[in-house]
């Protein structure tokens, strides 16, 4: 696992569990066919207890998105070329866009030229992910 993906899943708190799973999810991938991610992301939330739910796994190179969907009970994977983004949608709570806290919560709605939508989901201190996600991916691939 790269060195940046180790440090991102260790500011997320993620238990050992959930950073060997990521793991062997980007093994499959390289495997597959040789995808190497440039970044991660896992979509989270917070529970009514406060705990951290983490549902999806993305995968991002400049080739496309690759999404492991309830990654910590299934193997369901699938990837999506990207070339161009049609719009996006953000939806956040608590966030002032550059710093999060406790209460912070983003939603990231991607449309793609192919219809196809990707929501993805953020908490506390993953918000600032999501939006870095956003501006180094996302904004540069909007069609204008």
């Amino acid at each position: 696992m790269k060195k940046e993906f180790k440090q991102y899943l260790d500011e997320l708190q993620a238990p050992e569990t959930l950073v060997n799973r990521v793991d062997e999810i980007i093994g499959f991938y390289s495997e597959l066919w040789n995808f190497d991610p440039k970044t991660i992301f896992v979509t989270d939330s917070i529970n009514e207890d406060g705990a951290r739910i983490h549902d999806s796994l993305f995968l991002i190179n400049d080739a496309g998105i690759a999404e492991a969907k309830n990654f910590l009970y299934l193997d369901d994977f699938d990837f999506v070329p990207i070339d161009k983004i049609l719009s996006w949608n953000i939806a956040s709570k608590n966030y002032n866009f550059i710093d999060a806290n406790a209460k912070s919560r983003v939603t990231l709605r991607l449309l793609l030229l192919s219809s196809i939508t990707f929501d993805m989901k953020s908490a506390q201190n993953n918000c600032d992910y999501l939006m870095k996600f956003h501006r180094d991916y996302v904004i540069p691939r909007t069609i204008n």
